[in-house]
């Protein structure tokens, strides 16, 4: 068994020891979903009219619906409802 446990240590230590630079395609693959990130929340931001990384959202879960709630970050004399929505239905439960 100590045998077999030692093999196996052995056998990752090399690949534990490489990283990212060892495969340019990591670093291409890498640089694509950073890409895509961006991408993403500038449309998101487009769509909403407001940038995400300056507001906080709040989801409401209720018996009847759900809500959501968008205030503006910064002190808390400050904040700023821009956006708040409810909806009722009857769909499913998702949980």
């Amino acid at each position: 068994m100590k045998i077999a446990v030692a093999f196996l240590l052995l056998c990752g230590l090399p690949l534990a020891a490489q990283d990212g630079q060892s495969y340019p395609e990591h670093k291409e693959h890498m640089q694509q979903a950073l890409q895509h990130q961006s991408n993403v929340e500038k449309h998101g931001d487009q769509a909403m009219g407001f940038p995400h990384d300056k507001t906080t959202h709040r989801f409401r879960l209720y018996p009847d619906g759900g809500a959501i709630e968008v205030t503006v970050n910064g002190p808390p004399e400050t904040k700023t409802v821009i956006h708040s929505a409810r909806q009722s239905g009857t769909q499913s439960d998702p949980r």
